[in-house]
């Protein structure tokens, strides 16, 4: 950030001393080369300025999604975990040897399980 600090000294230098300067006859080149040299970083740190806003929605939203994928996977192997392969062979060697487990039916779309304790 060398642009940003030229300028923040520039700036501190001229709000402290500027009517010294312009009192003083021969420091009046000085203060327009200054000028000159400043113009073409100003015009870099407004650029820099107006892009940044995008930029910045963009590897916000980036983050967010990768975070977002994160959570479903971790999601998805808690679910894995719990109702995975060892939890179906479980059922299948509990149940009557059809796939399903002892005390299980399925009417329709629901899946009745009785369990005893």
């Amino acid at each position: 950030m060398l642009t940003s600090q030229v300028i923040n000294h520039s700036s501190l230098l001229l709000d402290s001393h500027l009517p010294l300067f312009l009192s003083h006859p021969p420091s009046h080149p000085l203060l327009t080369r200054l000028q000159a040299a400043l113009e073409p970083l100003l015009v870099m740190q407004a650029e820099y300025r107006a892009l940044r806003a995008p930029l910045e929605a963009v590897l916000t939203l980036s983050k967010r999604s990768e975070r977002d994928q994160a959570e479903r996977q971790r999601k998805s192997e808690l679910m894995h975990g719990a109702f995975g392969k060892k939890g179906a062979k479980k059922q299948e060697t509990m149940g009557n040897g059809n796939g399903k487990a002892m005390g299980e039916a399925k009417i329709g779309k629901w899946k009745v399980e009785d369990f005893v304790f």
